[in-house]
Formats: structure tokens, C-alpha cells, sequence
């Protein structure tokens, strides 16, 4: 059945899974109360993407969520998704990290992920033909950052041939809630490069601009945390969208990848999404039918749209676009995307040694009311993220500041230079589609407060 096993670690994994896993449910029709799917149970679905399916009739997530202490775990346990998972679906700590990658890859946080190796493998044995993993996790929180790392890099170890997808929340310098994120963020990246397929960031500040200027959400006051897990729960239901009903070209994670990542190093996304059916935004937005396929792909080429804080210029190697709706048809949204690749000001932005640059899949929407899509895009304008929390990791590190933190936790000084070497090789590897040409001083007035 091409099961995807999803795996949320830290307080930001925990509750974006949670959100996905309850997004999921809603969508298939599953009955909260008993968890068995409903009357009106959408045909030709696939739930078990995503669910075990048991004699019963009963469905469970096919989930587990660590964190190294139980508050997260206890918020969904209460929450309205509670009946999604069983007692096999945690695995908790008692006492929190202090937002140490160190505590959390090689202390207490290495205890937790050793424990749940036993759990993972019975996730895997429950599977007729696993897909991959979908994890989520912080970059910059101890147990997201430490955790995480370490726990994509056991389960790649073991199973060498199984596909990781994570989703991050990566650190921003204007929104550093603790001064080790910048310390997290590189270390943690550094095993993400060599273990993860697939990686999908989204960063704080552009949800916040998401917000405001599509969803006409003030910052500051007006918008929650509940709005800001909206945006990522529809985002990536509508990446899964294709996976669980079906659709134009039948993807799967496997396809995915291997239309969009060129180079094995290369496979950090930027994320554009434009959403018109959640109840969030429903008094916000309207959609003009009469021009859809316009509407969708001038409103994702929006650098407000995007949910990383990228540059607004470099070279683009692939693309791969779901979309959900009543009256949308694959052919006709791949030719708006040519027409927005030869809109460019440099149609050379795009790689021109690469044929078929865009992979689409449309999912016929369950009503009209529901019109969703999002890009992806492998491009070498994601390198500003990695570039400015290098810079930022440098200034700390020649001084050593808040190293001893990490030093008595048993790390050594070899390991942030090896991860900082392996970032700037990283940024090295992008910088062939970053020149004077794309990066000009419009870059830094792109943000409008």
C-alpha cells in the first residue's frame, strides 16, 4: 500500500504531525469517536497511507512522537486527535533538554530515540511496502535539533534504503527565541545533509508575513499559534494530496524525489502555498474561476506565498507542484508554468541542461470550494537561509562563545568544525546559480514590514 510512517519529535514535531494526522483523518471521512471510517467515507481514497487498518475496522496512525519531556505529548493527549493513536505511539522523557543539541544527541535525548528504535521497527514490520518517513522537527529546540539528527541517522543506518522526508522549522536570525539556536541549527543540519531525501523548511518570520499580507492577519496581535500550524498542516496536506487520492500522475515519495533532486546534497526545497479552503481564510480570499490556472501560479510565484525567507533571484533546477481542485486539469497548469518560467526577466534562471524541469500532480477536489496548491522548488535561492546562520554560527564560534555548554555534555570542538566545513561546502555546492547577476541590493529591501 506504499505506507508512509510519520514522525513528529520535539514540541514543534509533535504538534505539526498531530495536525497533519488529524488533517488527514477529517479528509478521509474517519469517525472521531470510534476512529472507523464514517458513512460517507470517500471512495477510491487511501487512508492506510497513513493509517493502520485493523480487523476491527478500527484505524490508527501509523506514528510515533518523541520529546524529552511530556508536555507536548500531554497537550495531544487531550487534544481532539487523542483517539488517532494508541499507547505504541509515544515515547517521552521526564526532564526538558535546556535547548542543548548535545543533551539531546548524545544525553538524555539519545536514551529516548534508543528506546523507540524497537517501536520504529515494529511501525515498519506493520507495512506491506513502507514508502519512507515523514519527520518533523525543529532545527534550533534541544530535542528537535539533537533528537531529530540523531534519530534519522539510526533509522538510515538500519534501513539504508528507506526514504527520509523531514519537515523543519528552521532558525531565523530575527526570530532566535534562544541565542544556542544558531549553535542547533548548524549542528543538526549538518547530519541532515548526509541522511535526509527530501528536505522541506519553513521559518517563522514568513509565516508571519504569510499571514499578514494573504490572510490579512496583523503581526503581533492578531495571529496564534493555531494560524501559524494551519498554514503547515494545509501545506502539507496538499503535498500528501496526490499520495492519498487519486491523481494526474500517480506519485509517490520515491517519484517525487527522483523528478526534483538532481544531486543527492541538493534536495533543500523552498515552499511556495496557496490555499483557498480552510475555514481560517475562508472570509479572507476568494478564487476567480473564470481564471484559475492564472490565479494559482501568479499567486505561488509571489515571493509572499513562499514560506522560507529565500532570495528573490537564482537559478532554479526543477519544480514539482500538487494541486487539488474541481475544475483543474495537470496539462493546462504545466503550461502556465512554462509561461511563468519564460516570464522570468532571465528565462536563463531556470537550468537549461534539464529537460522536463516540472513535475505536477493534480487531485480532483472533493468539492468546489476546495482549491489548494503548492511549488517546490530546488533552487539555489534557498542558500541565504544556510548562509546567514553559518555567518551568524561563525561570529559565536571564534569566540567560543556558550561552547562550554556543549563541551561538558561530552562534545568535542572537532564536531562544530566539522559540521560548519560542512555546511560551507553545502553553500559552495549552490553557489554555481548565485552570481552578481542575481544577487543584488533588491535582495535586501525585499521584506516589507
Amino acid at each position: 500500500m506504499r505506507e508512509i510512517i510519520s514522525i513528529g519529535i520535539g514540541s514543534f514535531g509533535i504538534m505539526t504531525t498531530d495536525n497533519l494526522i488529524q488533517g488527514v483523518a477529517e479528509e478521509h471521512q474517519l469517525n472521531s469517536d470510534s476512529n472507523e471510517a464514517g458513512s460517507g467515507v470517500i471512495q477510491n481514497s487511501y487512508p492506510e497511507i497513513f493509517f493502520d487498518e485493523f480487523q476491527s475496522g478500527k484505524y490508527m496512525a501509523r506514528t510515533l512522537l518523541l520529546d524529552a519531556d511530556s508536555t507536548a505529548i500531554d497537550t495531544v493527549r487531550a487534544g481532539p486527535g487523542s483517539s488517532n493513536y494508541g499507547l505504541d505511539n509515544y515515547s517521552c522523557g521526564k526532564t526538558g533538554l535546556g535547548s542543548l543539541f548535545a543533551k539531546g544527541h548524545y544525553g538524555e535525548g539519545g536514551q529516548i530515540v534508543d528506546a523507540s528504535m524497537e517501536k520504529v521497527r515494529a511501525l515498519l514490520e506493520r507495512c506491506d511496502a513502507p514508502q519512507g518517513f515523514m519527520v518533523q522537527y525543529g532545527l534550533g529546540g534541544g530535542a528537535g535539533s539533537g533528537m531529530g539528527s540523531l534519530f534519522i541517522s539510526k533509522v538510515v543506518e538500519r534501513n539504508p534504503d528507506i526514504l527520509m522526508s523531514v519537515q523543519t522549522l528552521f532558525p531565523h536570525r530575527q526570530a532566535l527565541q534562544s541565542t544556542l539556536e544558531v549553535y542547533n541549527g548548524v549542528l543538526c543540519s549538518h547530519f541532515n545533509v548526509e541522511n535526509a531525501t527530501l528536505s522541506l523548511p519553513f521559518q517563522n518570520p514568513q509565516l508571519s508575513r504569510y499571514l499578514k499580507n494573504k490572510l490579512l492577519i496583523p503581526h503581533g496581535g492578531g495571529a496564534t499559534f493555531e494560524d501559524y500550524n494551519s498554514v503547515i498542516q494545509q501545506a502539507l496536506l496538499t503535498f500528501t494530496s496526490p499520495l492519498r487520492f487519486p491523481s494526474t500522475s500517480h506519485p509517490t515519495l520515491r517519484k517525487i524525489t527522483t523528478s526534483i533532486i538532481p544531486f543527492p546534497r541538493l534536495m533543500h526545497m523552498t515552499l511556495a502555498f496557496n490555499g483557498f479552503s480552510s475555514s481560517l481564510w475562508k472570509e479572507y480570499t476568494t478564487l476567480d474561476k473564470s481564471k484559475p490556472y492564472n490565479t494559482f501560479i501568479n499567486t505561488l510565484e509571489d515571493n509572499q506565498s513562499n514560506l522560507m525567507d529565500v532570495y528573490t533571484r537564482g537559478k532554479i533546477l526543477t519544480t514539482y507542484g500538487s494541486f487539488r481542485g474541481q475544475f483543474l486539469e495537470s496539462i493546462d497548469l504545466h503550461r502556465e508554468l512554462v509561461k511563468y518560467q519564460n516570464k522570468y526577466p532571465n528565462p536563463k534562471q531556470f537550468c537549461e541542461w534539464i529537460d522536463d524541469k516540472h513535475y505536477i500532480a493534480v487531485v480532483k477536489g472533493q468539492s468546489e470550494q476546495q482549491q489548494q496548491g503548492i511549488l517546490l522548488q530546488n533552487s539555489c535561492q534557498i542558500t541565504k537561509c544556510y548562509r546567514d546562520m553559518c555567518e551568524d554560527f561563525t561570529i559565536q564560534f571564534r569566540r567560543k562563545a556558550h561552547l562550554h555548554y556543549y563541551t561538558n555534555e561530552g562534545m568535542d570542538e572537532m564536531e562544530f568544525t566539522e559540521a560548519e566545513s560542512n555546511m560551507n561546502d553545502l553553500i559552495s555546492e549552490y553557489a554555481w546559480g548565485l552570481d552578481n547577476y542575481y544577487m543584488g541590493e533588491d535582495d535586501e529591501e525585499e521584506e516589507e514590514e
